[in-house]
Parts: C-alpha cells; structure tokens; sequence
C-alpha cells in the first residue's frame, strides 16, 4: 500500500496555549504496479473524545501505511482493545500515549506496518504526534519540529518540513499537510487520488476531503479560477491527437533474421 502520511502540530500564536495536530493521507492503494483502490481510507479514527456521559476524552487517529492487511489488522484490534478497557476499568477514557504506546506492544516481527499516531491528549492537554516503524521503534515528534511523514512518498517532501517554520494556526497546519501531500503524489506513483484531512484540538475531530485542484488552491489562498462543470479530471487539451492507424491490405513480408 504505496502511501504517503503528514501530521503536523500547531499553536496558537495569541499567547495561549491551545494546540492542535493535523494529519493527512492520500487515497491510492496500490498492489506493485497495480492501482487496486482510488479512494482508500488510510486515516483510521481510534479515541473520539468524550462520552456524553463525563464529555472529558482524547482524540487520536491513526495513520496506516504499508501493508493494508497488516495495518487495518492493527488498527482493529487497537480499537477494540481500548474499547474494552474503556468498559471493563470504570469507563476511564484512553489518551494518545497510551495509544501508541499499546501499538507499539502488537507491533510485531513480520508486520509491514509505518504508522503516525497524533492526537489530543485531555490529560497533558496538548496535541501529540508518535511515530512507530515496521521494526517496533517508537518515537515520539519533538516540541520543536512538530512535524512526522511516512510512507513511500514521505521522502520527497522531508527537505520541504525540514526548512519550514511550525505553523500558528490550525488553517496555515492544513495548508501544509495538503501542499506536501499534493507534492508528493506528483513525484511518488505509490501515491495520488484525493487527500484527507484530520484536525483534531480540545473541541474534537473534523474530517476534511480536498477532491480536486481548484479545492486545494482555495485552501492555499491562491487565485482559484471559475470551474467549468462539464470538464472532466482528464484534460487532453494541448496534446497532439493521435494518429489514425492505417491498415494494409496485404500482410508485409520480412526477410533475413533478427
């Protein structure tokens, strides 16, 4: 599953504390050189906040990449161990280090799994980013960077996080995330279709999907021209035609050898 992952954190610039993290993925999964699936879901949400009961809780999504039977594996059996711990130990809600810290535990030797987990924590009460890798290694992003890629596309944009400053607001966070992920799906075959969008804070979790060009450039701020709603997403316009293939009527006969 070719696949290329971005999470970043950001902070407010108002003298607050309040953070948040946003994370995000292309949609292709592909087998070799095999596009098996255009509009896959590589961001799996695992804690989504609080109950209505104490409407205290943590947010926390889970990016897969890798193999896509291994990493949805992982994240179900995650979702459902944290769902019973949730019941069975007076309904206490999970935080994103005990998250990625009980993924760390089912990684196993053999799993081709690269996996983000970012989220908000209620009890540091700050957005956190962890990364663990095929081999069990567990990482958590440092205050500075506030930055995590993985997947095969990862490496076209790492230059591109290394030279940016961390952003100040959840909208200059997505405007990131969607100008890596569009950058690496024009470089990586692995990676391409859609980019989808998590932002997670204090208030909860919100999916966002960019479908084409004229969304991305509008959440970039730049010039968005007119859509025309009979254009398709294949445009041929500036390539030559074809050329028609003749047919002979007698079949051509060879001679000497090859």
């Amino acid at each position: 599953m070719g696949t290329t992952l971005v999470a970043v954190r950001y902070r407010l610039s108002d003298g607050s504390d309040e953070s948040g993290v946003v994370m995000g993925a292309d949609t292709r999964t592909s087998v070799s050189g095999y596009v098996s699936n255009r509009f896959a879901a590589k961001l799996t949400p695992i804690l989504l906040g609080g109950d209505d009961e104490t409407n205290v809780g943590s947010t926390c999504v889970v990016g897969r990449a890798g193999s896509a039977a291994d990493t949805q594996f992982l994240a179900d059996a995650l979702h459902l161990e944290l769902s019973s711990r949730r019941r069975l130990v007076q309904k206490i809600p999970g935080t994103v280090t005990a998250t990625a810290h009980l993924l760390r535990t089912m990684q196993r030797t053999g799993f081709e799994a690269s996996i983000l987990c970012a989220g908000w924590d209620h009890v540091l009460q700050k957005a956190l980013i962890y990364q663990l890798d095929k081999g069990g290694t567990l990482m958590e992003c440092d205050e500075i960077s506030g930055m995590a890629v993985a997947g095969s596309g990862s490496t076209y944009i790492r230059g591109l996080l290394d030279s940016t400053s961390p952003p100040t607001s959840q909208q200059e966070a997505m405007a990131l995330v969607t100008k890596c992920l569009h950058l690496a799906m024009q470089r990586d075959g692995s990676s391409g279709g859609w980019i989808r969008l998590v932002t997670m804070d204090s208030k909860g979790q919100k999916k966002h999907l960019i479908k084409s060009t004229h969304d991305m450039n509008k959440l970039l701020n730049k010039k968005v021209e007119p859509q025309d709603s009979k254009q398709e997403y294949t445009d041929l316009k500036g390539f030559a035609p074809p050329k028609p293939v003749r047919s002979s009527s007698s079949p051509r006969s060879f001679s000497g050898g090859i």
